[in-house]
């Protein structure tokens, strides 16, 4: 059953997102944390559900609960960078969540990279 469910479920997987991490790279004698990056080009899906305004301070903005779903058997660690690209060629930058793994799928939270201070 649940390779059944896994392969239905990768059929909604339209958009393709590369995932990096922060990993000590030396420079010389020097070690600097460096994004490196982890996969490339993996079938995923985003789905951004709740919409909310905020304000602060003079302006408001707005920010999404958004979502990817991805296969289970990849190794995500929390506070990746995750480039997603969609359907129409558009490219969104996120920062990941601690993923929530089930037999057929995981489950990863996003927040927006320019929102992450």
């Amino acid at each position: 059953m649940n390779n059944r469910m896994k392969q239905a479920l990768k059929t909604l997987y339209q958009h393709k997102a590369d995932i990096s991490v922060k990993k000590p790279v030396k420079e010389g004698s020097i070690t600097k944390q460096k994004m490196v990056p982890l996969y490339s080009n993996i079938p995923c899906r985003v789905s951004l559900k709740g919409l909310k305004a905020t304000e602060r301070g003079v302006t408001a903005s707005v920010e999404y609960d958004g979502r990817l779903y991805l296969s289970p058997d990849l190794d995500v660690p929390k506070g990746a960078e995750i480039t997603v690209t969609d359907v129409n060629g558009r490219v969104t930058e996120y920062i990941g969540s601690r993923p929530f793994g089930y037999s057929s799928h995981q489950e990863i939270y996003l927040q927006y990279k320019d929102k992450v201070k």
